[in-house]
């Protein structure tokens, strides 16, 4: 077992542990896998293969059922209780669709994320809202679900590579961070949605980690779809530590706020050193 190691630095408000305890319980093939998510039996999957949104059995990895995905790019994927909703990375639409027949309930594309971010990619729904991955800038935004309206948003100072995954566990959200095959690495992390701080960080399994893509949460483990696997992981061994400053850097006002946009890339470039 290999013991968590955590920096704190005041006012940057992250507090990053390298080398949690992530398990592999089990996983099978998914060749395309990408987005990903649970709806309380079984785990739903985009395809990077086709336009296609896939049902599949968690125990065996066979596929139950499918329908049309109703973009060209369909990427992040979350479950309300009734519904999927899926982002559309190309037109940067998310879409709320029946799991029946694949039939469009809503959609909304919000201009302001849209104009900067090029590729929207996690998805996840906390029982209220919906959180999205702006992958490009690195950026996760709390979103009105019955119009695509800003209730918060955070950047997560990733030196290098994107916030693609998203997922929430009840408390806190899981981002995935492949970093591309230059670097050969991915990890996932653990994000206090109330202030954007990560709370833990981990090397992502598997031969394919540098592009872990999809997340998933089904009430006790966190799945992972890295294009071509799909993967059911043990988290319990992280143990996210909550981070004081957060309420004194908001009295303060905003001008540490590049200050501490600064110390929050120079910090967390620092944990990926850690964790590599």
């Amino acid at each position: 077992m290999k013991r968590a190691t955590f920096i704190l630095f005041l006012f940057t408000n992250i507090i990053c542990t390298s080398k949690a305890d992530v398990s592999i319980i089990s996983s099978f093939d998914f060749d395309g896998a990408l987005g990903l998510t649970w709806d309380g039996s079984y785990l739903w999957t985009s395809s990077a293969l086709a336009d296609i949104i896939y049902k599949v059995d968690p125990s065996t990895g066979s596929i139950i059922s499918s329908i049309a995905s109703p973009g060209t790019d369909p990427h992040g994927l979350t479950w309300d209780g009734i519904y999927l909703w899926n982002v559309d990375s190309s037109s940067k639409t998310i879409f709320q669709l029946d799991p029946t027949d694949g039939s469009i309930i809503a959609s909304f594309q919000n201009p302001a994320i849209a104009a900067i971010s090029d590729n929207p990619h996690g998805l996840a729904f906390d029982g209220s809202n919906l959180w999205l991955a702006g992958s490009s800038i690195n950026t996760i935004f709390k979103l009105n679900p019955l119009n695509g309206d800003i209730i918060q948003s955070f950047d997560l100072g990733y030196s290098e590579g994107g916030a693609w995954g998203l997922a929430w566990d009840g408390v806190n959200l899981w981002n995935s961070h492949p970093r591309g095959v230059e670097f050969g690495v991915g990890f996932l992390h653990s994000i206090d949605p109330a202030t954007g701080n990560i709370l833990s960080t981990d090397n992502a399994p598997g031969t394919k980690a540098n592009w872990n893509y999809g997340l998933a949460w089904d009430g006790s483990f966190l799945w992972m779809a890295d294009s071509t696997k799909i993967y059911k992981l043990d988290v319990s061994g992280v143990n996210p530590i909550p981070v004081p400053g957060a309420a004194l850097l908001g009295s303060i006002g905003i001008a540490f706020a590049g200050w501490r946009l600064r110390k929050r890339k120079e910090l967390y470039e620092h944990c990926q050193n850690l964790s590599e």
